[in-house]
């Protein structure tokens, strides 16, 4: 399991007889606010100043080919190697 950042909407726990409840938010863009801005503000700056952009195409393909063998390793339960 992976997870990132901090999913709770507020600091409050609701504890129950049923059990422990918290409020998280629904999407990723509530969850990663702050990297979604630093994100922007790097694109910004690179259109700007005409450097490189910190996050590439190839960031973005070795991204998919993380969640594409995910799924795969899920579906099927066992290890999936991911291939440079």
């Amino acid at each position: 399991m992976v997870t990132a950042g901090d999913a709770a909407l507020t600091g409050m726990t609701h504890y129950t007889s049923a059990g422990r409840a918290q409020t998280t938010v629904r999407n990723d863009v509530e969850l990663m606010r702050d990297a979604y801005a630093a994100e922007f503000a790097s694109f910004a700056h690179a259109v700007r100043t005409g450097k490189e952009l910190d996050v590439t195409g190839v960031d973005a393909r070795r991204a998919l080919a993380i969640a594409l063998a995910s799924i795969e390793s899920y579906k099927n339960r066992s290890p999936v190697p991911l291939v440079r």
